[in-house]
């Protein structure tokens, strides 16, 4: 086999795979590959309960973020996203996610929150550089 059909083959590999990857996560979540991924491992919760997530780190770089304070809920209404306010007192702690870690937490859901579609975001920072990844969707009934 020829080096021109070797490398349109681990081309087309590669971007199976990756097209397989973006399939699997909610559409309205963008596939970041240069950051954190996050993911909610809770399919419904209700008002005042926490949703599970999961933060993963696949880069080389450590990224540097407070859970509490760089959380956010999102509701989805009329196709945008709207951020709930968060009443949560905060340190200033820096918690780091180091190159391929994963690690489970959990985000409160706000008391009032309505029923309908939600999502997390989560700020992450390194060296000027800031990621803002969002989780797959999930229901509060």
């Amino acid at each position: 086999m020829n080096s021109s059909l070797k490398l349109l083959r681990a081309t087309l590999a590669s971007l199976a795979s990756l097209l397989l990857v973006a399939g699997c996560r909610d559409a309205t979540a963008p596939l970041l590959l240069d950051g954190p991924v996050i993911e909610a491992r809770t399919v419904s919760v209700l008002p005042g309960e926490p949703v599970s997530i999961r933060i993963e780190n696949p880069t080389a770089h450590q990224w540097g973020f407070n859970l509490c304070a760089n959380a956010r809920v999102q509701r989805s209404e009329g196709g945008a996203w709207v951020t709930l306010p968060s009443l949560a007192i905060c340190t200033m702690e820096v918690q780091l996610l180091m190159p391929g870690q994963q690690l489970d937490a959990e985000v409160p859901i706000p008391m009032g929150a309505t029923t309908g579609v939600y999502r997390v975001l989560i700020e992450f920072s390194r060296d000027g550089t800031s990621a803002r990844p969002v989780s797959n969707s999930f229901a509060v009934e």
